[in-house]
């Protein structure tokens, strides 16, 4: 209610929180230099995002662009954002803010990365395989999951695959190295058509 009741106390610990990130973002990239960056921003839950789009566009998108610029002028230009969640209606504003991809596409958001990769060919994508296969040890299952998802994506660069967010304990070794290697085959069967 405080971003109806009060607009300009949230802009203002917003602004806030911003340069504090900033200026600590100054100090660590002065010792080194990261390949990507994360921003960890649980935004959405099973059946949407938990903040509107007006919202976002008013309030955050204008912190994310100073971060994202902040970030790109240093030469960071992979910058994830991490939401669980079905975050579907945030992925424009997100694209818009300077973020170049998110994880995990939760499957059981209705988070479908073929249907991603369509709507947006340039997002970078971590995640989206439903680790239910992998928990059941279906080796039958798993396969399916890999084969069905991953090889439309591999004409894009732009992924990076792993399963969704594991909340349950890990599965066994065995199913883990299972979907690892028809992972690796289906990266050889791209590799094969390539040639």
């Amino acid at each position: 209610m405080t971003y109806y009741d009060n607009p300009i106390l949230i802009k203002e610990i917003l602004s806030f929180w911003t340069d504090f990130i900033l200026k600590i973002l100054e100090e660590v990239l002065a010792e080194v230099s990261p390949d990507y960056a994360v921003i960890w921003e649980d935004m959405a839950y099973k059946n949407g995002s938990l903040i509107s789009p007006k919202i976002f566009k008013e309030f955050m998108a204008p912190c994310y662009q100073r971060v994202t610029s902040f970030l790109k002028e240093r030469g960071i230009d992979i910058i994830f954002v991490d939401s669980d969640g079905d975050v579907r209606q945030l992925i424009p504003l997100l694209l818009e803010g300077g973020v170049t991809g998110l994880f995990p596409f939760e499957v059981n958001a209705g988070m479908d990365i073929r249907q991603m990769r369509k709507e947006y060919p340039a997002l970078q994508i971590i995640g989206g395989l439903d680790k239910m296969p992998l928990i059941k040890g279906d080796r039958n299952l798993i396969k399916e999951e890999i084969f069905g998802k991953v090889p439309p994506l591999l004409c894009s660069e732009a992924i990076f695959q792993a399963l969704t967010t594991v909340s349950r304990p890990m599965p066994l070794w065995r199913l883990i190295v299972i979907t690892l290697t028809f992972l690796k085959k289906s990266l050889e069967l791209k590799a094969e058509k390539a040639r």
